[in-house]
């Protein structure tokens, strides 16, 4: 795996916070930025909305196998108490 290096431009005044963010976190500050971008990366969906909407009103119109509802409940409140 090839490393690559990224250049960041910010005024001093972020950098001074950031560069004291991560030393709160006894981090140096390129792996607080790592830390940051994964972060960022794994809770953004790249997925807008109205494509969200879209798959769920089609999954809505399928015809998949399911049992009764009652026992469907019951099944996932019996998983909660045992």
């Amino acid at each position: 795996m090839s490393s690559k290096r990224l250049q960041v431009i910010m005024d001093e005044a972020e950098y001074g916070s950031f560069q004291k963010l991560a030393e709160c976190v006894q981090m140096s500050l390129g792996e607080w930025v790592r830390m940051a971008m994964r972060h960022f990366a794994k809770n953004y969906s790249t997925t807008n909305e109205d494509q969200k909407i879209l798959a769920l009103r089609h999954a809505a119109t399928q015809k998949f196998p399911s049992g009764d509802i009652d026992d469907i409940l019951s099944q996932i409140n019996s998983g909660y108490t045992s």
